[in-house]
């Protein structure tokens, strides 16, 4: 991601769009800055007019209003070291008013002894000012370091044991970075040297020597090797090689202005080198965190509400489809239930059919008289009516004879109501036979055999019923 970069370094203010391996739209103060007031002034200035892109700014700086300390502490973790340097901070008073500082440990390799951590110290005032300016424009305030801490890739650069404490003198605007480290990128101490031209070569070099003795007294780390970076650091450590036992090389990059912005914005703001306070480095992002927070605990609700609302939704399909179910369910049971009423009548008239007319042993006239109104015409009335049972045809079932007698109605024609009866009796439920009827050529004969006689108008008919 991409930050605004701002680089205070012996008075000289940039501004640049930077990422750790990217530097564009670079801007230059137009003036010389030297104290904190003109500094902010120009650091707003910067901000409003030039055409940078980010949100987050960070700031490294090697002016005056950072003071870097050599601390010890006894053996602790880090929030209680971070306690114990406060105090001592507090008690050095590397400015008159109240101070914040960022920390780093200088010999982690010591599990048992004192812990030595590199301090750098800054007024806590000048911090909030800046954090002002920084906010007032809407952006977040994430990294304020020395800019020492930006040589960190030239000594990772070096080709020295991991152990050995080496000087890397390297180019800063118009004057030198002096930094104590190793090529682990660790840097111990660091010092700044202003308008190294004006200083000569032996002035130089009296520095470089004096800081190599800090780092005997303080460090108790002896130093063989001088590193120089840059093309004005080159030429002010030429003939130091062979002095004291030292060793003079050219490190394997190039110190430019651009490196100390790239490298202050591969700084991470969450460690504990950052002066700035975490309550100001973390407040953009613990902004961005309530936000996503804010926005997952909407989305929660959000889908907390739709899908309360959509079981309620198919709660209410589900009872009103169970109604409907059950008004169905109860339809079908009255259905059921009239069906077996139906069912139960009907086999209770089937079987009494069946009992009456296939299994009783004895004639059941009673069926047959049930029959007779169907089985006869309209309009033809009876005198009498003689079932005789003639046994039992060839498939098993009972045959009668019955022997229907009457009388025609006035002017109605006798031959013509026989032959309507005779066809009646075919097609009724009786299926019967007409074995003879009043005008075949036999029929007088029964009549007198059976001691009958025969009235004018009146007819008989004998059918066989099975």
């Amino acid at each position: 991601m991409a930050l605004i970069a701002v680089s205070w370094i012996q008075g000289v203010v940039r501004i640049a769009t930077t990422s750790a391996s990217r530097v564009s739209r670079s801007s230059e103060a137009g003036a010389l800055v030297s104290n904190p007031a003109d500094f902010l002034a120009t650091l707003n200035q910067l901000l409003t007019t030039t055409r940078v892109s980010g949100t987050e700014v960070v700031i490294c700086t090697d002016n005056t209003v950072i003071n870097p300390l050599v601390e010890s502490t006894p053996p602790a973790s880090a929030k209680v070291a971070a306690n114990l340097l406060a105090r001592r901070v507090e008690k050095a008073k590397p400015f008159p008013e109240p101070s914040v500082f960022g920390f780093t440990r200088v010999n982690p390799e010591d599990k048992t002894g004192q812990q030595a951590y590199l301090v750098t110290a800054s007024p806590k005032k000048f911090v909030e000012e800046m954090d002002l300016v920084i906010t007032q424009q809407g952006l977040d305030f994430v990294g304020y370091y020395p800019a020492a801490l930006s040589l960190r890739p030239v000594l990772r650069s070096l080709k020295t044991p991991p152990e050995e404490v080496v000087l890397l003198v390297a180019d800063a605007e118009t004057g030198l970075m002096q930094v104590l480290g190793r090529s682990s990128g660790q840097v111990l101490f660091y010092r700044t040297l202003g308008a190294s031209d004006a200083r000569g070569q032996e002035g130089v070099q009296r520095e470089i020597r004096r800081t190599i003795l800090f780092a005997e007294q303080k460090l108790n780390a002896k130093v063989g090797t001088v590193f120089a970076s840059g093309g004005g650091a080159v030429s002010m450590v030429q003939g130091m090689s062979g002095v004291d036992g030292l060793m003079v090389h050219s490190a394997g990059v190039n110190v430019d202005a651009e490196l100390y912005l790239r490298a202050t914005a591969g700084l991470k703001s969450s460690a504990t080198e950052n002066i700035l306070p975490s309550r100001i480095s973390q407040r953009g992002k613990l902004r961005r965190l309530r936000l996503a927070l804010n926005l997952i605990l909407g989305l929660v609700f959000a889908y907390t509400f739709f899908e309360t609302a959509r079981v309620q939704i198919t709660k209410q399909t589900l009872r009103g489809e169970i109604r409907q179910i059950g008004n169905e369910i109860a339809t079908r049971q009255g259905e059921v239930l009239k069906a077996r009423e139906e069912l139960a009548a009907l086999t209770t008239r089937q079987e009494t059919i069946r009992f009456l007319s296939e299994e009783a042993d004895q004639p059941v006239i009673e069926v047959l008289l049930h029959g007779l109104d169907g089985a006869l015409p309209p309009g033809v009335q009876l005198d009498g009516a003689t079932f005789t049972q003639e046994g039992r045809g060839a498939d098993g079932r009972a045959e009668y004879m019955v022997l229907l007698e009457g009388i025609a109605p006035p002017g109605v024609a006798l031959i013509p109501l026989l032959g309507k009866v005779t066809e009646a009796l075919g097609k009724s439920s009786w299926k019967a036979e007409v074995v003879e009827k009043t005008g075949d050529p036999e029929g007088p004969q029964t009549v007198k055999k059976e001691g009958g006689s025969r009235k004018p108008g009146s007819y008989f008919v004998r059918a066989r019923v099975r």
